[in-house]
């Protein structure tokens, strides 16, 4: 036997052996490989959404003028959206590479259902009838939300991480 084989027994199963039978489970729903963690006594998920899936999922609710009771983000400020629209257009032009911050959003626990596998790795599933409440990130989704407009091969292939 060549040493470069290992015994079947010794085998590890590969990622998507391991979670093939979480996505099987939840089929209908958005599932997504995630990070869960403690910070400030509460319960944190980080989750990478692949750009045809933001539309969907985040919805923004801006707060008017400094009222932070009036919504869940902060207010619009006219033309930023359209900065970032185009720093990521013109780089991706260039073929430069570019960056966005994570989004963050609040979504209650009863409305997801999170599959702990153990050392901090779970899946994440969200039913297609959820909307996150995005808290922070209104800019970004709508210079996004642009670019897929304006052509939607454009960010086929990019995903955006999401602190929930």
């Amino acid at each position: 036997m060549s040493d470069n084989n290992p015994p079947q027994s010794d085998r590890v199963p590969g990622i998507d052996e391991l979670l093939a039978p979480y996505f099987a489970k939840y089929h209908r729903d958005r599932r997504y490989p995630a990070l869960i963690f403690e910070c400030g006594k509460r319960t944190m998920l980080q989750i990478n959404v692949p750009s045809k899936d933001l539309p969907n999922l985040l919805q923004a609710k801006p707060a008017s003028a400094n009222n932070p009771a009036s919504g869940k983000d902060r207010p619009e400020i006219k033309g930023h959206a359209d900065d970032i629209k185009q720093y990521i257009g013109k780089r991706l032009k260039k073929g430069k590479k570019w960056i966005l911050g994570s989004f963050t959003a609040n979504v209650a626990p009863e409305m997801i259902t999170v599959e702990e596998l153990g050392m901090g790795f779970c899946i994440v599933v969200i039913p297609q009838i959820v909307k996150l409440d995005l808290t922070d990130g209104q800019h970004r989704l709508k210079a996004i939300r642009d670019l897929m407009k304006t052509d939607e091969t454009l960010l086929k292939n990019e995903s955006f991480p999401i602190t929930l």
